[in-house]
């Protein structure tokens, strides 16, 4: 029976160090699967992070709707016409500018009101071969209680009768406001219009009806967007 118990005890310690190396693996093997699910766990929160990233884009896509909005939404050039024109815009103080497009003709107008000090003489509104410049250009001028006549300014005290053709003219008080209205065609004069874009135009006006009359600060330009519409 000793015999017997001493061959167990051998065969025991024998076979427990092969039964700890494969529990002490299989610990290792296990803590390792728990290792590699808290590495897939710190992965996720990586996705996690990753996850802010992808917010952000959206935040930045976010950014470039609001810039892109601000395009769409900016401030336009032009009002909206009181006197049933397609767009209006303020030259000065108590003076302004509206205008129609149709085909190739500007139908426009300009409008003193009363606070303006511009409705006493005459009105005149001018497109110059240069922007700014007051010669060369065609002026339409009309005199309050008179006629409506187109002149080619040539200088500062020179004018000659202008080639451009001007229809459907007349100067009249509307509302308390005296208004010079004209059709012209986009072509012909000292320069075309451009009816897409941008024009110079020029203006001046005088309590006196003499035309030429006008103050240094009773006249002035201003580049106009004839596309715009209200």
């Amino acid at each position: 029976m000793a015999r017997t118990f001493l061959i167990c005890l051998v065969i025991a310690l024998l076979v427990a160090p092969s039964v700890f190396a494969r529990t002490h693996s299989g610990g290792a093997g296990h803590h390792t699967r728990n290792g590699t699910r808290g590495g897939h766990h710190k992965s996720g929160g990586h996705n996690k992070s990753s996850g802010g990233s992808a917010s952000g884009l959206t935040s930045s896509k976010g950014v470039t709707a609001g810039i892109k909005g601000k395009g769409v939404t900016q401030k336009k050039s032009c009002v909206k016409s009181s006197l049933g024109y397609k767009a209006a815009t303020e030259l000065g103080k108590g003076l302004l500018f509206h205008w129609t497009i149709s085909g190739s003709t500007l139908n426009g107008a300009i409008e003193a009101k009363s606070t303006s000090g511009a409705d006493k003489g005459y009105l005149s509104v001018g497109f110059p071969s240069k922007d700014g410049l007051m010669s060369p250009s065609d002026a339409v001028v009309g005199i309050k209680g008179g006629s409506v006549t187109t002149y080619k300014l040539t200088s500062y005290t020179a004018y000659t009768s202008s080639k451009l053709t001007v229809s459907s003219s007349s100067i009249s008080t509307i509302a308390g406001s005296l208004v010079l209205k004209f059709s012209r065609p986009a072509k012909g004069g000292v320069k075309s219009l451009n009816l897409a874009g941008k024009n110079s135009i020029i203006w001046a006006f005088s309590k006196k009806t003499k035309f030429g009359t006008h103050l240094p600060t009773d006249r002035g330009s201003k580049s106009v967007d004839l596309s715009c519409v209200f």
